[in-house]
């Protein structure tokens, strides 16, 4: 339900073991990445080696267990759980780059 209206802390609360589902969809830069010497030496929050952002994406979906989401966390609220591992699908058809060439693409 709604929180009440003019109390002091106003949140809304979902039941325990609510599923929540959603959709991520990486588009597929196909123009030149700007070159950087960032590394992530010794950092170990990492999940495994980062491949393309659909990787930071699971590691950050597998760290919301343990950082929570949102505030209250003290409260016990914020807390999820990846239950699961990902669905990953691929989508073809064509795709307009900037020069106005049409052209196939799988991804």
């Amino acid at each position: 339900g709604a929180a009440e209206e003019k109390a002091l802390f106003t949140y809304e609360s979902i039941p325990r073991s609510t599923f929540l589902v959603m959709d991520v969809v990486l588009d597929d830069y196909r123009e030149a990445f700007p070159k950087t010497s960032k590394t992530a030496k010794d950092n170990l929050l990492l999940c495994g080696p980062w491949g393309c952002p659909l990787d930071v994406v699971k590691a950050g979906l597998n760290m919301m267990e343990w950082l929570g989401v949102g505030g209250m966390g003290t409260r016990g609220f914020g807390r999820l759980a990846m239950v699961g591992q990902p669905k990953e699908s691929s989508l073809t058809g064509t795709t307009e780059n900037r020069s106005g060439q049409t052209k196939e693409v799988s991804v």
